[in-house]
């Protein structure tokens, strides 16, 4: 597996919110074991931490007692059982679990519950290799869950609206895509879905199934490219691209090749995402479609 990561700021007038759905905030072998990593998503200052257990916990970032950042010096501790992270500046524990306070020091459990301390417990889910968060902003329970790509055939992905724009492939990256074929699909209530192909040398299959998570299926050389973004703030978003292919060398190298045309490609992309503005009623055409679908579904999620 492969991994890229690039960041892009946009512009703010254009930003209608976050959409409600699972964000992909790293990859399994960014957090090991007994580590603890800070991180931004959606505004929000979170810390993830995975404890004995091997299990991977998201709490808000900030104790609740004088303010200090979890993730900056706080470390992983177990306490009646539950992986808990410690905080750095008077050793107050908070449970993966619950986001609960479990204990601190001097300070005998009656009291210490009385005093009901926590941060706030953002459900995780880890499959692919991948740790998402589940976001919504009324704090609503998961109504869709990311496909495990990995455990059958059909893998399912979240791409940009850059991703499903099958034009500006033709014309921004026309060295590396002679063609591309595509479908649309929207996760729930209910699935919408569209096709459209392009004939050429590649055969790439894009499915969406929601604004930040896409499975890019490379059939010609067996990979997958997975496209993950994480919204760091109002229109900051860190674009992820995971590579996924059969073990041997050849594939190793079609990665490789493939993590540094993305790069090169990603920087075409980025002049023309920092510089535009968009319209506030956008002239669409029968080449749209994708496009259209993906804000019909991105407009259901914010909503």
């Amino acid at each position: 597996m492969n991994n890229e990561t690039h960041t892009a700021q946009f512009d703010e007038e254009t930003f209608d919110g976050y959409p409600n759905t699972w964000v992909m905030i790293m990859t399994s072998t960014e957090l090991a074991t007994n580590s603890v990593k800070p991180f931004e998503m959606c505004g929000q200052q979170l810390v993830a931490f995975r404890g004995a257990s091997g299990a991977v916990h998201v709490l808000s970032a900030y104790c609740p007692h004088l303010g200090a950042n979890l993730g900056i010096g706080g470390h992983v501790v177990s306490e009646s059982g539950d992986d808990c992270i410690q905080c750095p500046f008077h050793g107050w524990r908070f449970g993966g679990r619950d986001g609960q306070c479990k204990r601190i020091p001097n300070i005998e459990t009656s009291e210490m519950n009385k005093l009901n301390a926590s941060v706030k417990h953002w459900e995780t889910i880890e499959m692919n290799m991948m740790i998402f968060v589940w976001y919504h902003k009324d704090d609503a329970q998961p109504d869709h869950y990311p496909h495990d790509f990995m455990a059958d055939c059909n893998q399912k992905l979240i791409v940009m609206e850059n991703a499903v724009d099958e034009e500006h492939l033709i014309t921004v990256h026309a060295n590396i895509m002679l063609g591309v074929a595509s479908t649309f699909e929207k996760q729930t209530p209910a699935k919408v879905a569209g096709a459209k192909s392009i004939t050429g040398a590649w055969l790439i299959k894009f499915t969406c199934y929601s604004p930040l998570y896409c499975i890019n299926y490379i059939n010609s050389v067996s990979t997958v490219c997975v496209t993950a973004g994480t919204p760091l703030r109002p229109n900051k978003t860190t674009l992820n691209v995971l590579y996924f292919a059969p073990p041997g060398l050849f594939y190793r190298l079609i990665a490789e090749l493939a993590t540094f045309s993305f790069k090169l490609e990603i920087e075409k992309d980025d002049k023309i995402w920092e510089a535009l503005r968009r319209p506030k009623r956008p002239i669409f055409t029968s080449n749209d479609e994708l496009i259209i679908k993906l804000k019909y579904t991105i407009s259901d999620q914010i909503n």
